[in-house]
């Protein structure tokens, strides 16, 4: 704590790099996180930390008394983070996406078991509580890609997909005789071909005492099945709680990918009791993410995106054949929630505080107590101003962000901007990839726009729902880009209206659609940012519709996007920054994934060209989301360093010390700009 007459330290960036996360930064709606002991006594979670100095991940199984009858317990060690492959376009794609993993206790309660990182591969280790001896029990050759315990609640049982090794070998043959460029191939990444997806699951079963079987029951493949339907909260399947009762989330269309849903509970006796008001409805951007049983039969607990621009979370209470009863609405992030019966166990993030653990009264005015804070250090340190801004974009829509600010700006001084995207819920890290670290910024001197996207909203009215009527909306005329522009143009006019921002000194930033956001931003405001940093690049004729493979052009075609040649092909104006002039190319950085650079060539030729400052890094073995902590701190402290630069702002960082060759580097690059003006 900072005692009186000390001024408490700036945040440095190696602060947000080694924050102890419990589970990944990024978790999905209703993604469960959080595993309960059988009498609800303790829980079991994930927790990780970055090291830099290692390249690693420091990884802990955690177990906490929620009575607080003991302080929190770290079970077993791991050294370094399982990532996950997704599917996309019907192939296995590395993205850089640590798996969410729920820890699973046995039905005693005297064991948790996880998913542990070994060799590379994820396996199935178990931990006895009563003298924290840990064993690996599974050896899948590929890893394990799900698990539960077995029907006896003494063993596990779990599925994998051999057939990879077999995809492998034959791709290793085929190349012999040269690959076949079909849909497999996916420039961007490389030319070996992917596996095609899904591959079969194989069952196998491990019994009580270690020893490994084929033989599968039907009761233990139940188990394996409830797992998987047990990993969301609000999935959609129906939950039968302990009382009898079973809830759904019911889609109001049934088939309908933009369907409204609501809450169905059936009772006992198989009557079924819908919750008609309005305030159980979810929609396809302001769903209902959580539902749970409280301590009396027939009475559930949901939250649900609500509020201004579904910026907000709404925990209800609902007594089915009743109306609901709104208990909390807060700007706090909420997720990976469990029933504790008349209290709700979640994990809670703030705008200045990193993720921790807190219980919720259902009885007693919906109080809020503290159970588990990992990060209670991070508290010490100097915080920033965060203010919520809420305005509406040119078609009326509801648009928000959040304005960071320094705690005690010079008076008189106005400050550099950086806008920072594209969600702007929870912690205040880094923004969407985490490349950007706000406080950091903040402490530097400049003031952070942390910016909304907006829904697209507009692009479910009026069709059938489907993802084929949906998405070819998006990108009439660019419609859903132009969207977000005018969220972010309106929210820049907001802040600039205040008069403590200098309007000649605004960067902008962003991964993945963030990216695209500031090409679109670049051309169709110009002069409007002095500087862009991107993590991924580009939205291009090239880009989508050549280096990313035949797969992704016959999807994106189908989408409504324009032809790379021929007639159509000048639509991409709004949108490539190569198909326009040079005035409207802002000093530009590139940090990229050596996966993905290949797309970001025709950006960076037509910058090169036309002698517009700009600079390229390949981070190695790196996808989409880069994981690699020396990756991140690097990431971190360039763009510091670059805004810095361009934005005329001083940087005095501990971490991110001056770099004299980045430093002769741009200003030659500005010199040369200068000249060609």
């Amino acid at each position: 704590m900072t005692t009186a007459g000390t001024e408490s330290r700036p945040v440095d960036p190696v602060d947000l790099l080694r924050r102890r996360d419990i589970g990944y930064m990024h978790l999905g709606p209703g993604q469960r996180l959080i595993a309960l002991s059988p009498d609800k006594s303790r829980a079991a979670f994930l927790m990780h930390r970055a090291d830099p100095s290692t390249n690693c991940y420091c990884v802990a199984l955690m177990v906490l008394d929620l009575g607080g009858a003991a302080p929190p317990r770290i079970l077993d060690q791991g050294d370094d983070l399982l990532m996950e492959a997704v599917t996309m376009r019907g192939m296995e794609v590395e993205y850089g996406l640590p798996r969410p993993l729920l820890p699973s206790w046995s039905p005693d309660g005297k064991r948790v078991a996880y998913l542990r990182k070994a060799d590379g591969l994820a396996q199935i280790a178990e931990v006895t509580l009563a003298d924290g001896n840990s064993r690996q029990l599974s050896h899948s050759p590929v890893g394990v890609e799900q698990f539960a315990w077995d029907a006896a609640g003494t063993g596990f049982v779990y599925r994998d997909r051999p057939a990879r090794l077999a995809a492998r070998a034959a791709i290793r043959q085929e190349g012999d005789k040269g690959y076949l460029v079909d849909d497999r191939i996916l420039p961007y990444a490389g030319t070996t071909p992917a596996i095609r997806a899904p591959l079969p699951q194989e069952l196998h079963h491990i019994t009580g005492d270690g020893a490994f079987t084929e033989l599968v029951t039907a009761n233990d493949r139940a188990c394996l099945d409830a797992a998987r339907a047990n990993e969301r909260a609000a999935s959609g399947a129906p939950q039968l709680m302990p009382s009898g009762w079973t809830l759904a989330k019911t889609q109001a269309v049934p088939g309908s990918y933009s369907s409204p849903t609501y809450m169905v509970a059936t009772r006992p006796d198989g009557r079924k009791l819908p919750c008609d008001d309005p305030a159980c409805r979810g929609s396809l951007f302001a769903d209902i993410e959580g539902a749970w049983e409280s301590d009396r039969p027939g009475e559930f607990i949901y939250l649900k995106r609500d509020g201004w621009g579904a910026s907000q979370y709404g925990l209800y209470l609902w007594k089915a054949g009743q109306a609901p009863r709104r208990l909390l609405l807060t700007d706090d992030l909420l997720l990976g929630c469990e029933s504790l019966g008349a209290r709700l166990l979640c994990a809670r993030e703030q705008a200045l505080r990193p993720r921790h653990l807190v219980t919720i009264e259902l009885r007693h005015g919906a109080h809020v107590e503290e159970l588990f804070d990992p990060n209670a250090d991070y508290l010490a340190l100097a915080q920033p101003h965060v203010e919520r801004l809420r305005w509406r974009n040119a078609h009326g829509q509801e648009s928000f962000g959040d304005l960071i600010l320094p705690a005690r700006p010079v008076p008189g001084r106005k400050l550099p901007l950086v806008v920072v995207q594209y969600v702007s819920r929870g912690f205040l890290r880094g923004g969407t990839g985490d490349e950007y670290p706000i406080p950091a910024f903040v402490q530097n001197g400049f003031a952070v726009l942390s910016f909304h996207k907006p829904s697209p909203l507009f692009a479910v009215e009026g069709n059938d729902g489907t993802l084929a009527s949906i998405l070819p909306r998006l990108n009439e005329d660019w419609a859903d880009r132009r969207n977000i522009h005018s969220s972010l143009m309106a929210g820049l006019d907001l802040v600039l209206a205040r008069g403590d921002i200098d309007a000649q000194r605004i960067g902008i930033s962003g991964v993945s659609d963030g990216s695209t956001t500031v090409q679109f931003g670049l051309i169709n405001s110009p002069g409007l940012f002095r500087a862009a940093s991107i993590g991924s690049c580009c939205v291009d004729p090239t880009a989508m519709m050549i280096y990313g493979g035949s797969g992704l052009a016959r999807e994106r075609t189908a989408w409504g996007y324009p032809p790379v040649f021929g007639p159509g092909s000048q639509k991409w104006q709004p949108l490539a920054l190569a198909h326009n002039p040079s005035s409207l190319m802002a000093p530009l950085l590139m940090q990229l994934a050596d996966s993905e650079f290949i797309v970001a060539m025709e950006t960076l030729a037509a910058y090169e060209k036309a002698g517009r400052p700009i600079e390229a890094r390949i981070f190695p073995q790196e996808h989409h989301l880069k994981a690699q902590p020396r990756h991140r701190l690097d990431l971190y402290c360039r763009n510091l360093r670059w805004f810095g630069f361009w934005l005329d702002q001083p940087i005095a960082s501990g971490t991110c010390r001056a770099d004299i060759e980045d430093y002769v580097r741009w200003t030659d690059m500005k010199a040369h700009a200068a000249k060609s003006d």
